[in-house]
């Protein structure tokens, strides 16, 4: 399909009115795969917390913790541009249940090395570096697989519920990982994390998916991967969408990568209290998640977003106000409470506004900026954390966060493109009207 053919399909098309949740739930194939990521990544947030209590406990070093993000969504980034080509041209059945077969193989890794006593901080970057090659390849394929498993016309909440599943797991994962690492050490996280890909696999497998591939023509991947960042980056709705999506995972989401240096210097607390901190941004996910998705289309998508970066500058502000540890959970309560408006809203517009030829393409434009962002402010805040300390690097964080939500206020005008499901044939495609 050319550009010129897409735009007016798309043109002409809408977006149906949201569908309730038991609608959603009542297709099987959705049904399955949103139980079982929902264990499977609630696992990995296990994991996620015990290699953070692990690093800082041999290195006590902020800057570890900001390269253990680094090593991780680095090749994740660099991939994830080629993983939207593939998630367009081969079925992304496929792509999952070898991509979940192979985290399940290195989740198994990190628990041998870590037994054997083996597990050194550059291990550890070695194993996450490995593991975000797979993630790269996996990222675009999952996030354009899920709308593929319902009807069109609940392809909105479906999205939507998607979002809260992985919210959800964030919350429960270091619950559960606090509780598995008191009673059963670090290595119960890395074990249960592996076990848990199984259910994906099987999700995946029994899943009959309704992706339209798009043809392969005489086009050469690169070639692809280039068409697809044409067609987002020359809309500016879209561009703008990547641009802030950077920038909300630079100043807010990386913090998760910092949480146990928090609970450490600025708290007081044990690096294994980072999963309480971790929890406390997954709940104020799950609330406003299910918030959304019971309010439907009653609040407008810009009006939606407008209030969680305002939401979002409170959270991070709040952090370094205080020592007392439950003015830290306080604070990433309400990061988390913000997240979920702004990213999904962001991740809803992105997914309604192409066909499915190049959903994967164009979603995996919006992941390389969300997935860029981690590692750049992970590795930045905690070298800048290790230097002039993590109560002050918040702080300018929090500075930064406020002119990120004042740049959107002013500049994109509080992104009121985004209330319109579909994205018209836009002509303006200068870097400067970004």
């Amino acid at each position: 399909m050319s550009e010129s053919t897409s735009r007016t399909a798309l043109a002409g098309s809408t977006i149906t009115p949201q569908s309730g949740i038991r609608d959603v739930m009542r297709n099987r194939d959705f049904r399955l795969f949103w139980f079982a990521a929902i264990v499977s990544n609630s696992a990995s947030w296990m994991q996620t917390v015990g290699v953070a209590a692990h690093l800082w406990n041999v290195t006590e070093s902020a800057t570890w913790l900001g390269a253990s993000g680094f090593a991780m969504m680095i090749p994740a980034t660099v991939l994830t541009p080629y993983a939207g080509v593939l998630a367009d041209y081969l079925p992304r059945r496929l792509i999952l249940g070898v991509t979940q077969t192979l985290q399940m193989l290195f989740a198994f890794a990190f628990f041998v090395v870590y037994k054997a006593d083996l597990l050194t901080p550059w291990r550890v970057l070695g194993l996450l570096f490995c593991t975000g090659i797979i993630s790269g390849i996996q990222m675009a394929a999952w996030q354009s697989f899920v709308p593929t498993l319902v009807p069109r016309e609940h392809l909105v909440t479906a999205v939507r519920l998607n979002s809260v599943q992985f919210q959800a797991s964030r919350a429960i994962g270091p619950m559960v990982g606090a509780l598995a690492l008191s009673l059963f050490g670090i290595g119960a996280a890395f074990l249960a994390n592996a076990i848990t890909f199984v259910p994906v696999v099987l999700a995946v497998v029994m899943a009959r998916p309704m992706q339209t591939i798009a043809p392969r023509a005489q086009t050469k991947v690169f070639e692809a991967m280039a068409e697809g960042f044409r067609y987002t980056w020359s809309r500016p709705s879209m561009r703008r969408v990547v641009i802030a999506a950077f920038l909300l995972s630079a100043f807010g989401q990386s913090l998760i990568q910092l949480t146990a240096a928090m609970a450490a210097e600025m708290y007081g607390r044990s690096s294994d209290d980072n999963a309480a901190l971790v929890a406390a941004f997954g709940i104020g996910s799950v609330v406003s998640g299910l918030t959304m998705v019971f309010l439907g289309n009653r609040v407008s998508r810009s009006a939606t977003l407008r209030l969680g970066l305002i939401a979002y500058v409170c959270g991070v502000a709040l952090l370094p106000l205080s020592t007392d540890f439950r003015v830290g959970l306080a604070g990433l309560f309400v990061c988390g409470l913000a997240h979920i408006p702004v990213a999904t809203t962001f991740n809803t517009f992105m997914q309604s506004s192409v066909p499915d030829q190049y959903r994967g393409r164009v979603v995996a434009c919006y992941l390389t900026g969300v997935m860029l962002g981690m590692p750049v402010g992970s590795f930045s805040l905690g070298r800048l954390g290790d230097v002039i300390g993590m109560r002050e690097t918040i702080a300018l964080d929090a500075l930064a966060m406020g002119l990120f939500a004042s740049f959107v206020f002013v500049v994109y005008a509080g992104m009121r493109f985004l209330d319109h499901d579909v994205v018209e044939a836009d002509t303006d495609v200068s870097f400067a009207t970004a």
